[in-house]
């Protein structure tokens, strides 16, 4: 299975399953899937160090970072809600993280 493949059920699922409005993801530097996001927000996804959530004042989204034979995966999960990303759904959100990480990694 490709890539684009497994991210497109991924972002799915996370919309399903999560109040999430928008998926995106970017590999070493280039959108890979989703909405593209400026530069100074990249540059601000790419220099967090652990699994983020960043709220703004009527909204929340979620940055993560996945490596996988020495490509960088930015994943960032956005919601229209500001609460969204609080308590297990944090942690539910992160075992699907995890899945994506070893779904990519099993690609070729």
């Amino acid at each position: 299975m490709n890539e684009q493949r497994i991210i497109k059920q991924f972002a799915e699922q996370i919309h399903m399953e999560f109040n999430v409005s928008n998926v995106t993801v970017y590999k070493n530097n280039d959108k890979l899937y989703g909405s593209t996001i400026n530069k100074t927000s990249l540059e601000r996804c790419l220099s967090i160090t652990c699994t983020t959530v960043f709220r703004e004042e009527n909204s929340s989204y979620l940055v993560s970072h996945l490596t996988v034979r020495n490509n960088l995966f930015v994943i960032i999960l956005f919601s229209d809600c500001k609460t969204t990303f609080d308590g297990l759904d944090s942690k539910y959100i992160i075992g699907e993280l995890k899945k994506l990480k070893k779904g990519l990694g099993e690609t070729e």
